[in-house]
């Protein structure tokens, strides 16, 4: 079903709900509906959190080195943010041409089409409580106050929150109140490695792969072809076709290159390990490219044979195994790694997934949990890895509301408190007749400066966070400008 579609009824459904719950008047057990969001404050994990946030020094200095990791993956993502930009003023038609679909910037399973429900699901809700956990613990080793926690709602779990006094927090020193910010991207980012490398050492290290490596394994098989007729499935494993063997894709194509339509010839094949054979009436290969795809035909494929499978060597398979298994070395195991759910959607193949699953043999420990739970925890595992470094990545970014833009502001306004030579010691933190907290100055003096202080730091966050959404948004925006002009 179309992910626009799934998007729409589950916001239907989730609507129909609010104006429900509406219609009750005020919620009961912690419950809150704020415009369209459903909020759920509970006390429940307080006193876990506090525990935690025990050894105090331990953490003052985890939290100061997530500080630098924050600020570092920030000016990061950043970087490749201005260099996207770069890339659509140099070259619009390309960059318009190669942008991702709009849904690729919703990191809603189901919606976007690279996330899967049911492990995208659940990554993304451990992703949310270690974020928001790891503040509260921050929180509680600077001796500040807990409110609530917490999770926000709209359709779907969008958010955890764990709610720090604000006269607190607004008393903090930039250092303590930084070490709360960033230790939300920081545990993401953690998770990530520690998740990484338990799929990467224990899992991927179980697999070896059938046939040595050689052969191709059929994806998909054409509707009415040879390969049909001749009873071949996805997942068999073609090893000898026309009398040759085929070792990789390329061997594969050799000799289909060799054949002609209307020709028949024996094929070999391992289904379940088992080695089968068969023959095949082979068709016209230009009259089939001529179907799904005119614009590339060429002549030469007019009378040459074709099977009617789509494949992959075994020998790629091993290599994306092993790009997962060792994602740090080389730059290429890397951006595969990083880039690996894309590849999924655009190729459809994903070695922790049938078919191509099924052509690993489990070895080692984990062999005794069987393939099925084998590979479900590999999947949840990757999930858990790949949201965590978006999360945490994305937040670390120095724009509004997020971590990292926190503690942009946070540090701009110490650094023009510094530069005004305001004196904290004549700074209160008020409550103003609304409720709300503000910082002000004991005398006019002081809080003369503490308004250029403000000006200065809204001007700043506000400029800076408007050029990240634009950057942001790029890929939206950009590829319809483009097509317009022409």
């Amino acid at each position: 079903m179309n992910g626009w579609l799934v998007f729409l009824i589950l916001l239907a459904a989730y609507a129909a709900l609010v104006l429900l719950l509406r219609g009750r008047g005020p919620l009961k057990g912690g419950f809150e509906l704020n415009g369209p969001f459903l909020f759920w404050r509970t006390q429940l994990g307080k006193k876990a959190i506090q525990k935690v946030a025990t050894p105090r020094r331990f953490w003052m200095v985890v939290a100061d080195a997530g500080i630098v990791l924050t600020w570092a993956m920030g000016i990061l993502v950043f970087v490749l943010l201005v260099a996207s930009l770069w890339k659509y003023v140099s070259a619009p038609k390309e960059a318009a041409a190669n942008a991702p679909p709009p849904e690729f910037l919703i990191g809603v399973p189901g919606v976007n089409p690279l996330i899967p429900v049911g492990y995208g699901l659940l990554a993304l809700l451990v992703a949310l409580l270690i974020h928001e956990g790891s503040h509260g613990v921050m929180a509680f080793v600077g001796r500040m106050k807990v409110k609530s926690l917490g999770l926000v709602t709209f359709i779907i779990p969008i958010g955890a929150f764990v709610e720090p006094d604000e006269e607190d927090l607004l008393k903090a020193t930039t250092r303590e109140k930084n070490r709360v910010f960033a230790a939300g991207p920081t545990s993401n980012i953690v998770l990530a490695l520690v998740a990484g490398g338990l799929l990467s050492v224990a899992f991927m290290g179980s697999l070896t792969l059938a046939n040595d490596g050689h052969g191709v394994v059929i994806g998909s098989v054409e509707p009415g072809s040879g390969a049909e007729a001749a009873g071949l499935r996805n997942g068999d494993v073609l090893t000898k076709v026309n009398g040759v063997a085929i070792t990789d894709r390329d061997s594969y194509t050799t000799v289909m290159n060799g054949t002609h339509a209307g020709q028949t010839i024996p094929i070999e094949y391992l289904r379940g390990g088992k080695a089968l054979s068969t023959q095949a009436v082979l068709t016209d290969k230009y009259d089939y490219v001529q179907k799904v795809a005119p614009s590339s035909n060429v002549p030469e494929n007019r009378g040459k044979g074709f099977l009617g499978v789509a494949g992959i060597g075994l020998d790629t398979l091993d290599s994306m195994r092993d790009a997962i298994q060792h994602p740090f070395g080389s730059l290429s195991s890397f951006l595969f790694y990083v880039a690996y759910p894309f590849f999924i959607f655009s190729q459809g193949v994903d070695v922790l997934a049938a078919p191509y699953n099924g052509l690993f043999t489990l070895h080692g420990p984990l062999a005794v949990l069987g393939a099925p739970a084998f590979f479900g925890l590999a999947t949840l595992l990757y999930w858990i890895v790949w949201i965590n470094l978006m999360l945490g990545t994305f937040n670390a970014l120095p724009a509004g509301p997020l971590d990292g833009g926190q503690m942009f502001k946070a540090t701009l306004s110490d650094h023009f408190m510094k530069r005004y030579q305001v004196d904290r010691a004549r700074v209160a933190v008020e409550r103003e007749e609304m409720g709300a907290l503000k910082v002000k100055g004991k005398d006019a003096e002081t809080q003369e400066k503490l308004d250029r202080v403000q000006k200065q730091v809204s001007r700043a966050t506000a400029a800076l966070g408007l050029f990240i959404l634009a950057l942001i948004l790029l890929p939206i925006v950009v590829p319809p400008l483009v097509n317009l002009v022409g």
